[in-house]
């Protein structure tokens, strides 16, 4: 049976949650200190040249003996309203220590723009760092993506696009067919939750959407019935409060024979181990755990 978690903000409006975690991850990035010995940060460059913020992307260069490192995209959290590239930077450069060079990208946020325009940003940010591998001295033969939270409902709508001619005709957004070499998701979102304080996100989420885009929205991987995920790591816990579409996930991996790893945390009495706890909390002995075993598990692919 799968827990069900209490409301997090409960009679909270949009505005005041997203205020809420603005803050709470402020405060948390200022206190932040980690060394980036061995990484050669390169930051705020652009996938689009419209001097959009949310354009933006970092890169995370692992220490290399001359061969190119295998190349990893984040694409990070916030539930599809809040958030940049910023809050995991740090697990990202925890993770090109491991051998990587890390691709860490934005894009735009509800409700200012529409959820096919984050997808669309997704997509568009992935072309640019396949196409341009080479001035950016990243390697476009391997590539793996990462993400976290409502990140991970962008990156399999996106890869569904790339793979899949129906959806790509229904959200019509033009895409390129790149290999994923392999998948972590950390704390999925594979869909809009449909009670509680976050489902106010529902409304600005499928605002301009057609029927037949809305119909994707409670459960993303009904876009990926004729198409299969590449090797695939999960990450969740027993105090994760969308624990159950990670379990729906390593579900749908399993149904198709999909090589996946879950890696499901009990609850502790020392610290909680929430929600996304390996992006919102990188030192904790649970989170290094993770960022090593997304590097084993990608390295033996």
């Amino acid at each position: 049976m799968v827990k069900k978690h209490p409301d997090l903000y409960p009679d909270l409006g949009l505005r005041d949650i997203i205020e809420i975690l603005n803050n709470k991850d402020k405060s948390r990035l200022a206190c932040a200190t980690y060394s980036t010995d061995g990484v050669e940060v390169v930051s705020d460059l652009s996938y689009k040249d419209d001097g959009d913020f949310y354009h933006d992307f970092d890169i995370y260069y692992g220490k290399s003996s001359g061969n190119l490192l295998p190349t990893v995209v984040n694409v990070h959290g916030g539930g599809l309203v809040y958030g940049s590239k910023e809050l995991s930077k740090q697990t990202c450069i925890y993770l090109a220590k491991f051998g990587f060079n890390v691709v860490n990208i934005n894009y735009r946020l509800l409700p200012d723009v529409s959820l096919r325009d984050q997808i669309k940003d997704v997509l568009d940010a992935s072309t640019y760092i396949y196409d341009n591998a080479h001035m950016l001295n990243i390697n476009p033969d391997k590539i793996f993506f990462t993400s976290d939270s409502a990140g991970s409902f962008l990156t399999l709508a996106a890869y569904a696009i790339m793979k899949d001619k129906n959806f790509k005709e229904i959200f019509d957004i033009p895409s390129k067919k790149i290999d994923f070499a392999g998948l972590g998701f950390i704390s999925p979102m594979t869909g809009l939750v449909k009670s509680g304080s976050l489902a106010l996100i529902n409304e600005a989420a499928r605002k301009d959407l057609s029927n037949e885009q809305i119909f994707f929205t409670p459960n993303i991987l009904r876009a990926l019935k004729k198409s299969s995920l590449p090797p695939t790591i999960i990450i969740s816990s027993e105090e994760d409060f969308i624990r159950s579409q990670t379990l729906t996930l390593k579900n749908f991996l399993d149904e198709r024979n999909t090589k996946n790893k879950l890696l499901d945390f009990k609850k502790i009495s020392a610290y909680p181990l929430g929600h996304s706890f390996a992006i919102s909390h990188p030192d904790l002995r649970e989170s290094k755990q993770v960022i090593k075993e997304i590097s084993d598990f990608f390295k033996r692919i």
